[in-house]
């Protein structure tokens, strides 16, 4: 198993929030931040960072040096604004920057 080096969510669900969950912001951002070497071992689901909930701000930060992808994003609203990706995903080949997961509720 794997896990990111950096999770933003909350611990907001369908079954204790009804149908609208999503649409409630978080307030998670993450800024101005340097994301390196992450995945250099364990490549299962080992992103950089892992958005879940709705609206969180990832902008102005650097990600480098990775097997995997930099951003894994389940969910939605997020602003993703002026980031660097540098030998991101080197070691996958069905893989990218960001990662997007679409998901049904």
């Amino acid at each position: 198993t794997g896990g990111s080096a950096l999770r933003l969510g909350d611990d907001r669900d369908f079954d204790s929030d009804g149908a609208n969950f999503l649409l409630l912001e978080s307030g998670n951002a993450l800024v101005d931040s340097l994301i390196s070497d992450f995945a250099s071992t364990c490549r299962h689901y080992s992103e950089g960072i892992g958005l879940g909930g709705y609206g969180t701000i990832v902008s102005n930060n650097h990600f480098r040096s990775s097997n995997m992808a930099a951003i894994d994003v389940v969910g939605g609203g997020f602003k993703i604004l002026h980031n660097i990706f540098s030998h991101v995903s080197d070691g996958s080949y069905d893989d990218g920057a960001i990662h997007w997961v679409a998901e049904r509720y």
